[in-house]
C-alpha cells in the first residue's frame, strides 16, 4: 500500500479542481513514481490535459464528470450500494471513522467521496479497517467510475485510472511505447 503522503495527494488530485490543482497533480505522479509508475504515468498524461485545457475548462470537466448531470459519482457508497440503506450505514461508519481519526471532512462534503475515503485511509486507523476500504470500497468503486469516464472519453478517467492504478495490488508496471509520459513539471 502507497505511503499516508501519497494517499492525501491522490485524494487532492479527485476532489473539485482549485487553483494549483495541475501542479498538485503533478506533484502526486513525482511521489508516486517510484512505486506505483502506472498511476504516475496516468497522472502525469492527466497533468498534460489539464495545462492544456486550462483552470476554467478543468472545473467545467470535473463538473461534467461528477456533478450536474454527472457520467459517474464521486462516491464510493452509492457506487457500491446506490441510494439505500446500506450507504446510510457507510455515510455513519465513516463519518466515526474520520471522526475516531481527528479528521475533518471537507465543507459540504460527504464522508464517502473518493477524496474523503483517500484522506481516511491515510489517517491513523486499524490497519484491518484501510486494508477493507482500499480493497471492498475504493478499488471497486474506481473501477466502476473508470469504465463510465473512458466511455464518456472524459480527461478524469486520466485521474480515477491513476488512482486505481496507486492502490493496485500488486503494482502495474506502465505500458511501453507511446502511453508511457514522463512527469510534466508545472510552474506556478
Amino acid at each position: 500500500m502507497i505511503g499516508p503522503d501519497a494517499l492525501r495527494r491522490l485524494a487532492g488530485v479527485l476532489e473539485y479542481p482549485a487553483p494549483g490543482h495541475a501542479r498538485r497533480a503533478a506533484a502526486c505522479a513525482t511521489v508516486l513514481s517510484a512505486e506505483r509508475p502506472a498511476a504516475a504515468d496516468r497522472l502525469s498524461r492527466f497533468v498534460a490535459v489539464a495545462v492544456a485545457a486550462g483552470p476554467v475548462a478543468l472545473e467545467e470537466s470535473y463538473t461534467a464528470a461528477f456533478d450536474l448531470a454527472p457520467i459517474c459519482s464521486p462516491y464510493v457508497g452509492d457506487q457500491l450500494f446506490g441510494a439505500s440503506g446500506e450507504r446510510a450505514s457507510l455515510l455513519s461508519g465513516l463519518r466515526e471513522l474520520a471522526r475516531d481519526a481527528g479528521l475533518a471532512p471537507l465543507p459540504g462534503e460527504l464522508p464517502d467521496h473518493v477524496s474523503e475515503v483517500l484522506r481516511l485511509v491515510a489517517a491513523p486507523i486499524p490497519a484491518d479497517v484501510r486494508e477493507d476500504l482500499v480493497r471492498d470500497g475504493l478499488v471497486p468503486s474506481l473501477r466502476k467510475m473508470l469504465a463510465a469516464l473512458e466511455a464518456a472519453a472524459s480527461p478524469w478517467a486520466l485521474a480515477v485510472g491513476g488512482a486505481l492504478e496507486a492502490l493496485a495490488e500488486p503494482p502495474v508496471a506502465p505500458s511501453p511505447g507511446p502511453h508511457a509520459t514522463p512527469p510534466v513539471e508545472v510552474t506556478p
